[in-house]
């Protein structure tokens, strides 16, 4: 038999901040979602972990998995800086397991993900995150776990504390000065719909805030901010978010640029889609989330198309 492949090793600089884990992580698939942090981590289970194709940056498994799937980086710490953190930069991972051993040796689990409690995350962020402690010069393997229904991806960074710090102050404002445009375009065109009493205000409304709550879902700030307490919630809004916010989209496109007059074609299936966006919206309650993103994709792009296809025809149409 063959040797197997020595494990990848990361080494820390003595003057980082920051290093990317995602090149470096080794796999494995857990087909049917049974296999512990003790049983990967015995030293006769090695061998089946897998290095990424020659090229792949991030972890990226596709849609609707039913496995679990474990990674593998061995972390060698060649600078002073003791106390790190451990980012998981897609916040839409269901759960994830993170396993290093105590000074006693033995395995200590921290839990993260958009399907379990959030405080049981090291920094209150939306992005799933670990402590990390190792000494200067210190070697140790790290394991992580991850189930998720939607897309299996893990881009894995680690930062110092105070790195992790000023990173978080920065996307802070961004993430304020996002959504601040936002509430502002709702709260404007809100106030327009109060003397015109036009329903075309009220769909612009109806989808600025549908998207802004899908947004927020996705990158993991309605999580911290808007039902932290409520993991499951994350799972059955996300796709209600975007579809209704089609809806309206849809609905706006058709009534905005009077397309029963000026592309009656196109005004029907825009009605149509519209119609079918928002019984998928209801529908998604019931129906099984990884079957449901599959679908969800490609009609948004198809309902794009349309959209911008509808805006030309009713524009030449003058």
């Amino acid at each position: 038999a063959e040797a197997a492949p020595a494990p990848t090793m990361v080494v820390v600089p003595p003057d980082a901040d920051t290093v990317d884990l995602s090149p470096h992580l080794e796999y494995f698939e857990d087909a049917d979602a049974k296999l512990s942090i003790d049983d990967v981590s015995a030293d006769g289970f090695q061998a089946n972990f897998k290095k990424l194709d020659e090229g792949v940056e991030v972890p990226n498994f596709g849609l609707g998995l039913t496995s679990a799937y474990w990674f593998r980086v061995i972390i060698d710490n060649k600078s002073e800086t003791i106390q790190w953190v451990v980012e998981d930069d897609y916040a839409a991972l269901d759960s994830i397991h993170f396993y290093q051993k105590d000074a006693d040796g033995n395995w200590q689990p921290q839990i993260a993900g958009d399907s379990e409690p959030f405080e049981g995350r090291y920094w209150n962020h939306p992005l799933p995150n670990f402590s990390f402690e190792r000494w200067e010069g210190d070697t140790t393997p790290v394991y992580i776990r991850v189930v998720t229904t939607g897309a299996m991806k893990l881009p894995l960074k680690l930062y110092s504390e105070r790195a992790f710090g000023l990173k978080s102050m920065d996307e802070l404002f961004g993430s304020g000065v996002f959504y601040g445009i936002f509430l502002v375009m709702i709260i404007f065109n809100g106030l327009m719909f109060i003397p015109l009493k036009d329903v075309n205000y009220l769909l612009y409304v109806g989808f600025l805030s549908l998207f802004l709550l899908f947004q927020m879902n996705l990158l993991g700030h309605g999580y911290e901010y808007l039902w932290p307490g409520s993991p499951d919630i994350n799972n059955l809004t996300l796709l209600f978010f975007i579809l209704s916010a089609f809806y309206c989209a849809l609905e706006f496109t058709r009534r905005f640029n009077e397309a029963e007059q000026y592309a009656p074609k196109l005004n029907k299936v825009l009605k149509y889609m519209a119609l079918l966006m928002l019984g998928l919206s209801i529908a998604q309650f019931f129906l099984p989330y990884k079957l449901m993103i599959k679908a969800v994709i490609p009609l948004v792009l198809i309902g794009c198309g349309i959209i911008v296809a509808a805006g030309r025809a009713c524009m030449k149409a003058g």
